[in-house]
């Protein structure tokens, strides 16, 4: 008999790529990977995954068991969906994932907050990069950027998040205050140069002129390159107008925002644990909309 447990070794490393990318969406050790994976294959008497340099691929029997392996998924999700309707006492853990600055910059600090109000919950907050599937029990909620499209969640637009340009004051003094739109002489630090995501495309049209000085793909990078000097950031405002360092560029209405939803899947919305800390969630972000907005400073 085939276990579950071991089956889903097989969807998770499909999925993350890597034994290690694995481990932690399934929240074990990778040794534990390893061996259960082996151990399956074992018992197959075949292999259902081969590495391909740093990888992990189906073989060609992998590839004929994959319907079949995601169908049983979501068969066992459903009946674990079930199960939790039926709780209705608010403790337990709850993870949430969301975008590095909300995580580190406004839930972290909000934790003692959470365990006033609900001691018996634990929070995990994930920002890794990868967006977390609800679907798939990967996250509990999810607290995003711009509308979602998924069926089979339940969402509300609980706030907006602004952004802004920054510079900090040393960098200021060197190159003096720039303006918009006519940046020649100024450096940048920029995105992904893929990226289409609508802030970035906002911010590049005020930076036009600008040469970029570095590329970053986190938040959290680009802010402590603009504190060191490195040049000018479009960062969130609830990054860039906390930090001591920095400094607004441009008029108070050069600001744009993209709206935050707060997600979770529909057959857990009831779930005590997940319901509290959903509308925990909501009511901290409406509390902390200046701020997030960018209005407050």
């Amino acid at each position: 008999m085939l276990e579950w447990s071991d089956l889903r070794i097989v969807l998770a490393v499909q999925r993350a790529g890597t034994l290690s990318a694995a481990a932690r969406a399934l929240g074990v050790n990778q040794s534990t990977v390893t061996r259960r994976l082996a151990a399956l294959q074992d018992d197959l008497g075949a292999r259902i995954l081969e590495r391909r340099g740093a990888s992990y691929l189906l073989t060609p029997l992998g590839e004929r068991m994959w319907p079949q392996l995601t169908e049983l998924e979501d068969r066992a999700l459903a009946v674990e969906r079930a199960a939790l309707g039926l709780d209705t006492r608010p403790a337990g853990t709850v993870r949430i994932t969301t975008v590095d600055a909300l995580a580190v910059r406004f839930l972290a600090p909000l934790i003692p907050h959470l365990r006033a109000r609900l001691p018996e919950i634990t929070l995990e907050i994930d920002s890794s990069p990868r967006a977390l599937d609800l679907g798939r029990r990967e996250a509990d909620l999810a607290l995003r950027l711009g509308r979602p499209r998924q069926d089979a969640l339940v969402a509300r637009k609980v706030g907006r998040m602004g952004f802004r340009l920054y510079a900090s004051r040393g960098y200021l003094e060197r190159k003096g205050h720039p303006k918009p739109g006519r940046m020649e002489g100024h450096e940048l630090i920029d995105d992904d140069p893929e990226s289409t995501s609508p802030e970035v495309r906002w911010a590049r049209a005020l930076t036009a002129g600008a040469r970029p000085a570095v590329r970053m793909q986190t938040w959290q990078g680009r802010l402590m390159a603009a504190e060191a000097g490195a040049g000018i950031a479009l960062l969130p405002c609830v990054l860039g107008d906390a930090s001591q360092g920095l400094l607004r560029l441009g008029k108070p209405a050069d600001v744009t925002h993209l709206e935050l939803w707060l997600l979770v899947h529909q057959e857990l919305r009831e779930v005590a644990r997940i319901r509290v800390v959903f509308d925990w969630v909501a009511g901290v972000v409406e509390e902390a909309r200046g701020r997030l907005e960018g209005l407050d400073a």
